[in-house]
């Protein structure tokens, strides 16, 4: 039997069921979030399990598969690849700060992104399709764009690109980590209309200047992470080379 009522009265999506649905049908799965309203719970139900995921994944994979990192004899200046385990501390550490950046990533950006969409045409309700249901951010066609759609936005785009990242530091699978993250620009892009309203003669440039705010962002993160709590596997690379000079 097909289910009833509206997209607000039926039964939510689990959080994989929904991941899957983002990669592999990011069109569909886009409108079906737009006709959704707004859900309260979309942080706590999509994106915070993909974080926390992400996090406690991360960490266990790289104690127990540790990672091939690239060193520089600091005599001859080669650069050799050795497999290394990373410092727990530290590890545990940089994790935390990523995930909880990451925790804040929607609440940091959203308005920014709101900022960005006031230099782009956005869509009037006669722009929509047919039987399409417009976003309450563009009833009419000088309404703002809210910073819930916003938040909405950078939620749903982002949270199938962190749960497969979970799985990036497992051989084999680091595969499925990358295509997955290559898959997101398109998500990132199909979701620019029928959440955030942006019409479609302007999607593009919209994708490109948020791309490189994205990018901003990122760089900022590292050079933070760099400063607070440093680089599990440097200091494991410092570790190791102090007890060759120990030994010798």
């Amino acid at each position: 039997m097909l289910p009833t009522g509206t997209p607000e009265t039926r039964g939510h999506p689990s959080f994989f069921s929904r991941m899957v649905a983002l990669v592999l049908k990011p069109v569909e799965t886009w409108k079906t979030i737009a006709e959704e309203r707004g859900n309260a719970h979309d942080f706590s139900r999509y994106y915070l399990p993909a974080v926390l995921l992400w996090t406690s994944a991360t960490i266990a994979s790289y104690l127990v598969f540790g990672m091939f990192y690239p060193v520089r004899d600091g005599v001859s200046g080669e650069v050799e690849v050795i497999h290394l385990y990373p410092e727990v501390n530290s590890l545990i550490a940089h994790q935390l700060f990523y995930g909880f950046f990451s925790l804040i990533f929607p609440f940091l950006l959203a308005k920014p992104v709101t900022v960005l969409a006031r230099f782009f045409d956005r869509e009037t309700p006669t722009d929509v399709g047919e039987g399409e249901v417009p976003s309450e951010s563009h009833e009419t066609p000088t309404a703002p764009l809210l910073l819930h759609d916003a938040r909405r936005y950078l939620i749903y785009a982002h949270a199938p690109i962190i749960t497969a990242s979970a799985v990036h530091a497992i051989p084999l699978l680091s595969v499925v980590s990358f295509v997955v993250a290559l898959r997101g620009f398109y998500i990132y892009y199909t979701g620019i209309t029928p959440i955030l309203g942006i019409a479609e003669r302007s999607r593009f440039r919209f994708f490109i200047a948020g791309f490189f705010l994205f990018l901003f962002f990122t760089v900022v993160l590292m050079f933070l992470s760099q400063d607070i709590v440093g680089n599990p596997f440097e200091e494991a690379v410092l570790n190791l080379q102090q007890g060759v000079e120990v030994g010798e």
